[in-house]
């Protein structure tokens, strides 16, 4: 997930200029708040309904309900 985010800032030319470190920091940070969101989920919320594993393995373990 982190890594289409970081793609498709880059492709709107809104990703700023940085070294290959702050890059990869960037990324991780990113990619740890978007896997607390998901495993911090209220129950009622549609993210509960998302099993993340890894960043890069994300499922969707439901539908929401509306």
């Amino acid at each position: 997930m982190a890594d289409i985010v970081m793609a498709a800032t880059k492709a709107q030319g809104r990703w700023p200029e940085m070294t290959a470190t702050e890059e990869a920091d960037r990324r991780d940070e990113f990619a740890g708040w978007s896997r607390r969101i998901v495993e911090e989920a209220d129950p009622g919320d549609w993210a509960a309904y998302l099993s993340a594993t890894t960043v890069r393995n994300i499922s969707c373990a439901g539908s929401p309900k509306m």
